[in-house]
C-alpha cells in the first residue's frame, strides 16, 4: 500500500475543507489539531489530506511532522486586504525556510480591493513565482491544484 500525503494549510475561514469535498463525499476525521481526509486512488494508493488552521499556533508542531514526509505542501490564501496578505507572506516564508517540500500557493477568488497584479508582484518579491487559482464550488480548479502537487 502506498500513502502519498497532503498537508492543506489555511484559515479556519478559508474553505480549505472544500477542496477535499470537491473529490469525496466522505467526512473529514476530526483530531486535535487537525482534520484528516483519506482518498482511495485504486487498490494500492491513497492520498492522506492533512487539514491545518494557520490561525492555531498550538499544533504548528504538526507541521514539522507532517510536512517534510508530504509530496506538497497546499497553502490557500485569502488576499482581503493588505494585512492578509503580510500574513500570508509571513507564512509563506516560513514554510519555504523551515521545509524542503514543495509548496503550492493557491488563491481563493480575490476582490476588487485586491488586484491579483499588487499580489503576484508581493509573491515575485518574495521569491515565489506561481500562484494557482482555487475556486471553491469548481471541481477542475482543485483537480488542477492536485495534479500540480503530484506532478511536483
Amino acid at each position: 500500500m502506498n500513502i502519498i500525503e497532503i498537508p492543506v494549510i489555511g484559515s479556519r475561514y478559508s474553505g480549505k475543507e472544500k477542496f477535499y469535498t470537491l473529490f469525496s463525499g466522505d467526512a473529514l476525521r476530526n483530531f486535535e489539531g487537525f482534520d484528516l481526509g483519506l482518498l482511495k486512488l485504486d487498490e494500492e494508493n491513497f492520498l492522506y489530506f492533512y487539514f491545518m488552521n494557520i490561525e492555531n499556533e498550538t499544533y504548528h508542531y504538526l507541521w514539522d511532522i507532517i510536512i517534510p514526509h508530504a509530496v506538497g505542501c497546499v497553502l490557500i490564501c485569502e488576499w482581503r486586504d493588505h494585512q492578509s496578505v503580510n500574513d500570508n507572506l509571513k507564512t509563506i516564508e516560513y514554510l519555504e525556510r523551515r521545509f524542503a517540500t514543495p509548496l503550492h500557493i493557491c488563491s481563493l477568488p480575490v476582490s476588487d480591493e485586491m488586484p491579483v497584479s499588487f499580489i503576484n508582484e508581493e509573491l515575485e518579491h518574495s521569491g515565489q513565482r506561481k500562484l494557482y487559482s482555487f475556486e471553491p464550488e469548481n471541481k477542475e480548479s482543485a483537480k488542477g491544484i492536485l495534479l500540480n502537487v503530484l506532478d511536483a
